[in-house]
């Protein structure tokens, strides 16, 4: 009977301690107060810094921060020049400088009075997505 008991303990200290730490996660992710709208087709909160970037609705992983954003997606190195080239200017971007894609890679840069954004894009070799980052200074 004492063995049963103590596999009692035992289960409910796990519990508590996955509780504990689910907790902890979601106190460090935030209330879903803290979380800022999203605008149809993206899923970048749309305030403070993040308020005008644009990305396709095709991503499939994105990952927001402080100074800009990463995402992958399916589409081609040159699909996302030419999304960039016409969404950025609809956020008030203007692009800085003409940009030629290579086939798995292109950098562009965008001005938006002293701000500027930088978008990294590359298709490593082998791989089924391109890579994007988006960096503001």
């Amino acid at each position: 009977m004492k063995a049963l008991g103590q596999t009692r303990r035992a289960v409910n200290t796990s519990s508590v301690g996955l509780t504990l730490a689910f907790s902890l996660l979601l106190a460090a992710c935030g209330s879903s107060a803290d979380r800022s709208e999203t605008t149809p087709g993206s899923t970048i909160p749309q305030t403070g810094i993040l308020a005008d970037i644009v990305v396709p609705d095709t991503h499939n992983s994105i990952l927001p921060g402080a100074n800009g954003v990463e995402l992958s997606t399916p589409m081609s190195v040159e699909d996302l020049t030419t999304f960039f080239e016409g969404q950025m200017p609809s956020k008030g971007w203007a692009l800085a400088a003409p940009v030629t894609p290579k086939s798995n890679s292109a950098v562009m840069y965008f001005e938006q009075g002293d701000r500027k954004a930088t978008v990294h894009i590359r298709r490593p070799p082998g791989r089924d997505a391109t890579l994007v980052q988006v960096i503001l200074s």
